[in-house]
């Protein structure tokens, strides 16, 4: 990918600001500033927001959510 962006400096304007983030997160990764836990897809309530989901599942995410 590096050798396009070199190529094309209209691409890289477009691509700039990932390299930027991508940086600034392994940084903070690094300070210890942010910290991964694991979360399984049971408990995940987030998905709410990205997926479809039975009716069930939706609101127990939703009573998460709230709670």
């Amino acid at each position: 990918m590096g050798a396009i962006l070199i190529q094309n400096p209209v691409f890289h304007s477009h691509t700039k600001h990932i390299d930027v983030k991508y940086h600034y997160i392994w940084d903070c990764i690094e300070a210890q500033d942010i910290d991964f836990e694991y979360v399984p897809t049971a408990l995940n309530f987030m998905d709410v927001l990205t997926k479809g989901l039975s009716r069930p599942k939706h609101w127990l995410f939703m009573k998460m959510l709230v709670y």
